[in-house]
C-alpha cells in the first residue's frame, strides 16, 4: 500500500523524483546536459593527448640536449688541461710570465693611449673653437664656413621667419594695390 502511494505521487509529479520522471523541459535539460558534459570529456582527452604527445617530444629534445651539454663540458675539461700543460696561445700566456707581463704592458699602454687621445682630441676642439673667435682668424674660419651647425640652423631659420614676414606684408600690400585699382576703374566708368 505505501509502494502504491509512492507510486501515484511519482506519477503525478510530486517529489524530486516525480517531478524528474514527469517534467520533459527538465528531462532535456538533463540530456543537453549530459551531451554536454560528454563534449567537454572528450574535448579535454583530445588536450591531454595533445600536451601528453608535447611532453614525449620535449623529452626526446632534453636528451639530446642533455648529450650535447656532457659533450660540451667533456671538450671544456680537454681545453681546460691542454691550457694548464701550456698548450696553444692561452696555455703559453698562462706559463710563460715573461710573455703574460709583456702583454699586460701592452695593453695598459694601449689604454694610456687611447685616454691620452681623447684628452688630446677634447683640447683640440677647444683651441679650435677659440681660434674661430679670434679676431686675426675669425675672417678665414667665416670664409671657409667652419662655424658650429647649430649657429648656422639658427641663422638660416631667423632668416626663414624675416623671409616669411615680408611674404606676408607683400601679400597685404599686393591686396591693397588690387583694391585700388578696381576702385580706379570703378571711378573711371562713372
Amino acid at each position: 500500500k505505501d509502494f502504491s502511494q509512492i507510486f501515484a505521487k511519482v506519477n503525478q509529479g510530486k517529489g524530486t523524483i516525480g517531478k524528474l520522471i514527469n517534467d520533459e523541459q527538465l528531462y532535456k535539460s538533463t540530456v543537453n546536459i549530459t551531451q554536454s558534459a560528454d563534449k567537454s570529456l572528450s574535448a579535454i582527452t583530445t588536450r591531454l593527448n595533445e600536451i601528453s604527445d608535447i611532453i614525449v617530444n620535449t623529452t626526446g629534445s632534453i636528451k639530446s640536449i642533455m648529450t650535447n651539454v656532457d659533450s660540451a663540458v667533456i671538450d671544456v675539461r680537454t681545453l681546460a688541461y691542454r691550457i694548464e700543460r701550456g698548450e696553444g696561445v692561452l696555455g703559453s700566456l698562462i706559463v710563460d710570465k715573461k710573455l703574460a707581463d709583456s702583454i699586460r704592458t701592452m695593453i695598459k699602454n694601449v689604454a694610456k693611449i687611447s685616454n691620452d687621445a681623447r684628452i688630446a682630441t677634447s683640447s683640440f676642439a677647444e683651441n679650435m673653437e677659440a681660434l674661430k673667435h679670434n679676431w686675426l682668424f675669425k675672417n678665414y674660419f667665416e670664409q671657409r664656413g667652419y662655424w658650429s651647425k647649430a649657429e648656422y640652423e639658427k641663422e638660416i631659420e631667423t632668416k626663414m621667419e624675416e623671409l616669411k614676414k615680408q611674404n606676408e606684408n607683400l601679400d597685404r600690400k599686393i591686396k591693397q594695390l588690387l583694391e585700388l585699382e578696381k576702385r580706379l576703374e570703378k571711378a573711371r566708368e562713372e
